[in-house]
């Protein structure tokens, strides 16, 4: 599959609620469209493959802190008592690059964004990844079984690791049951892709970045 460009500077949202499967659609738009992830910090613990710097900026709570008191993030949320910010430095950076950049938002997150680039004059390209709540609930299962044989082969305390790894679910579980349900008709999509099928995700990106390509051209 070819590598996707814009003809304007813009900046690609995915958006998705609790295993939909917006991280690995994520790493396929990299490696087989050519984007460019957009690099967010957050103060919660790696997950089982995630690479400081790669996938996340992994700091401390007080770290986090310092740098909004700073006012060094271009976006900041917090979401599920987790904090997520991106900073001016990573977005000016990634912003003047041709391969587009991307980033996984909330809902609240786009509004935050689309403002942001409107100021610079960069455009935002939101994807709203939709799947059935029985496959996310299945695969949040997974990934629960998962996170306790992790907590079980490390050297905490056996109890600890394990109630640390149901706190993390139960608030996983109550978003899935609670705000996301409504995140699809939270804002104005520029397109809705299924969350089980990668490869008609990927086309459907492509076409409709090629679409709007167009359009870009015959309204400049």
């Amino acid at each position: 599959m070819s590598q996707v460009r814009f003809n304007l500077p813009t900046l690609v949202t995915l958006t998705a609620p609790t295993c939909a499967g917006k991280s690995f659609l994520l790493e396929e738009m990299e490696s087989r469209l050519g984007f460019n992830r957009v690099v967010s910090t957050t103060d919660r613990d790696a997950r089982a493959g995630e690479i400081d710097g790669l996938h996340y900026h992994f700091l401390t709570t007080e770290e986090s802190k310092a740098m909004e008191a700073a006012d060094k993030f271009a976006e900041l949320v917090t979401y599920n008592s987790v904090r997520y910010g991106v900073t001016h430095d990573e977005m000016a950076d990634k912003m003047s690059r041709l391969a587009p950049p991307m980033v996984i938002l909330e809902p609240s997150g786009l509004e935050i964004y689309r403002k942001y680039c409107s100021q610079h004059g960069w455009k935002v390209f939101s994807i709203y990844v939709s799947t059935e709540e029985s496959v996310r609930l299945q695969r949040l299962t997974d990934r629960t079984v998962a996170d306790v044989i992790k907590s079980l082969r490390s050297n905490q305390p056996v109890e600890a690791a394990v109630t640390k790894v149901i706190d993390a679910n139960n608030k996983r579980m109550k978003a899935v049951f609670d705000q996301e349900r409504s995140w699809i008709t939270k804002a104005s999509w520029d397109l809705i892709v299924d969350g089980t099928d990668v490869e008609r995700a990927l086309n459907d990106i492509a076409k409709s970045i090629e679409i709007r390509n167009r359009r870009s051209d015959i309204y400049a």
